[in-house]
């Protein structure tokens, strides 16, 4: 049986704009991809604490969590990823700062732009802005 594995991943918007972020050259999974800020739930932790420590950890953003706008999940190397995507609320988004180790730049995505991303990502990035609450 795969090992299932939890992840979150979290949507905050900014005028109408979508926060996402690079991720660096070194990673293993997915280098050079833009994503959503997200990542593991560790053992003990809800998918709420997850998404908001993951989101201080990869842009030291304080977020509050919102309803969740889409699980997907996939698979790599004999193991199942299932992820829960949350929207997200931050009252200032002027200080943003990334982990190099992690992600290499950051933008504020617009509807309809393409970028580099897994398929996944590309469902849940036009999710995100499909079900945004204007």
């Amino acid at each position: 049986m795969a090992k299932i594995i939890q992840v979150v991943g979290g949507a905050l918007f900014k005028n109408g704009k979508l926060l996402v972020v690079k991720r660096s050259s070194g990673k293993k999974l997915l280098p050079n991809h833009w994503e959503i800020p997200g990542g593991h739930v560790e053992k003990g932790e809800t998918s709420e604490e997850a998404i908001k420590r993951e989101f201080r950890e990869e842009t030291k953003l304080n977020v509050k969590v919102g309803e969740t706008f889409t699980t997907w999940s996939g698979e790599d190397n004999g193991e199942t990823y299932v992820e829960m995507d949350y929207f997200l609320e931050c009252e200032d988004t002027s200080e943003i700062t990334l982990n190099p180790q992690e992600h290499s730049e950051y933008k504020w995505l617009v509807k309809g732009k393409e970028i580099t991303t897994s398929k996944e990502m590309h469902a849940s990035i036009a999710k995100a802005f499909e079900a945004e609450k204007k």
